[in-house]
């Protein structure tokens, strides 16, 4: 059962990967049904852009091969260091603090958007990011999922680029 799937770009290379919490609900699951059980491995899957994901869980350090029944996810850029960590809510056990250790060079844009005349956490914002050819989306939430939140800051990586073309905001309600 997936629990806190979340659509983040951990590699900060321009495009979303994906990391899905997962763990049953009934923890006999295993006597129901032999290919699950009540604790399963979570998932990164890196984004490889044309259409397809890569389980990249093995590569992704220790705190992935960790298995626990999970039931959701919160992701923002904890240590300040522009790519984005998580914690991880755990049934019957503690918590895991994932810290991204990527080594990659990338560059990335973070914005703290707040609302003056729409909601003063800007939720509904939404951001268009042009760079190196490309144009990145990205649209401020509140909350989502069971158990899971994703920041109240928007995290854009932008790859090698060092240079950002344009930033566009359309505010909730205003249409810019």
């Amino acid at each position: 059962v997936n629990w806190g799937v979340s659509l983040l770009d951990f590699d900060l290379d321009g495009d979303n990967d994906a990391y899905i919490c997962n763990g049953h609900f009934l923890k006999h699951a295993k006597t129901i049904e032999p290919n699950t059980d009540f604790a399963v491995a979570n998932c990164l899957m890196e984004n490889l852009r044309n259409k397809q994901f890569r389980n990249s869980s093995a590569e992704a350090g220790a705190a992935l091969q960790h298995v626990a029944s999970s039931r959701g996810c919160a992701f923002d850029d904890l240590d300040n260091d522009g790519d984005i960590d998580g914690v991880i809510v755990n049934v019957d056990t503690n918590c895991q603090v994932l810290e991204n250790r990527s080594v990659a060079e990338n560059h990335w844009l973070q914005l703290k958007l707040v609302g003056q005349t729409s909601n003063r956490s800007a939720v509904g914002a939404k951001v268009r990011l042009k760079v190196a050819g490309r144009t990145l989306f990205a649209e401020q939430l509140n909350g989502r999922g069971y158990q899971s939140y994703y920041g109240s800051v928007i995290s854009l990586g932008v790859g090698a680029a060092q240079l950002i073309d344009q930033v566009e905001i359309t505010w909730p309600g205003s249409g810019k």
